[in-house]
């Protein structure tokens, strides 16, 4: 009886000790996935906050396209390029009869 009631303890001490380490375990793994989910939020944050910033430059680099779009038109129009080559290079429309028209 008493050989019984050891083994009946040895049996119970190891379900206990087995259950405690199991629960050990599953506390572990309930930190490890707790911090897990603090790691993944704080990088989430991160990205999304360098994403903002991405699109501000963005936008910021949209304005100037289209303020360097303009000035390019601007620029390049057919009464300023006249106006430059009659004021700065001194140039102007050759007469009809200056014209020469080469055939091959």
């Amino acid at each position: 009886m008493k050989q019984s009631l050891a083994r009946l303890k040895a049996v119970v001490v190891t379900l206990v000790s087995r259950d405690a380490f199991m629960l050990l375990v599953l506390l572990g793994v309930l930190q490890l996935s707790a911090v897990g989910v603090v790691y993944s939020t704080y990088q989430s944050r991160q990205l999304f906050s360098q994403l903002e910033q991405m699109r501000d430059s963005s936008e910021e680099m949209q304005v100037v396209w289209r303020q360097l779009l303009l000035e390019q038109s601007t620029l390049a129009s057919f009464s300023r390029v006249v106006d430059v080559a009659s004021s700065e290079l001194a140039m102007t429309v050759p007469d009809p009869e200056q014209i020469v028209i080469l055939q091959q």
